[in-house]
């Protein structure tokens, strides 16, 4: 077997095997913190979409072009994000304000990625020239070292009102910023590549 060839496999079973990213997501959003099976059919029904979307582009190869291959990667990641607040939602208490400030704060943090996803991606790809990824990462982990201790005393002021325990509400309130640094970082991965034409 060619080195060619073998790669093709590799990006191939890559492309099928992505949906697992967010499928252990799926579950943890599902299960967090009591088992919820209507979410957990919503939850399969998007990722038999996404299983699809892999499947399709193996069949026709697409995943052998760049930017199908990181444009399918980036829906994956978002998908992932989405979950990822789900299962933050879910741990406190599915509250209305918290669930529509979550949401604002999703549609914002896309629109400015997108918008600024040029920026982004030089800023990405030349770390020391553009030091704004840097202090976005410090920015993620100075918020998750805020967000693991203020939880834990939310928790405690509040133990009756949560389902969750104290340790799994520390641990969804710090996936916060990851979530939303998974939407930052998507949209300038596909800012440079451009689709080829067939």
């Amino acid at each position: 077997m060619g080195m060619e060839q073998q790669r093709g496999m590799n990006l191939a079973g890559a492309t099928l095997g992505w949906p697992m990213v967010p499928g252990v997501l799926a579950l943890a959003a599902s299960s967090t913190p009591v088992w919820d099976g209507r979410f957990a059919i919503t939850f399969v029904l998007v990722l038999a979409g996404l299983f699809i979307y892999s499947l399709y582009n193996v069949i026709t190869k697409k995943y052998k072009t760049e930017f199908h291959r990181i444009l399918h990667e980036v829906v994956m990641l978002y998908v992932s994000s989405a979950f990822m607040l789900v299962a933050v939602w879910r741990t406190f208490g599915q509250s209305l304000w918290l669930g529509s400030f979550l949401l604002i704060l999703v549609i914002g943090t896309t629109v400015l990625s997108f918008k600024h996803r040029q920026y982004l991606s030089k800023a990405i790809r030349n770390p020391k020239q553009y030091p704004l990824i840097g202090k976005i990462y410090k920015a993620v982990l100075i918020i998750s070292a805020v967000l693991g201790p203020a939880s834990y005393g939310i928790s405690v002021a509040l133990d009756s009102y949560f389902e969750a325990d104290t340790m799994l509400i520390i641990f969804a309130a710090m996936l916060i910023p990851f979530a939303y640094l998974f939407i930052v970082l998507s949209f300038p991965a596909v800012a440079v590549i451009k689709p080829q034409k067939s």
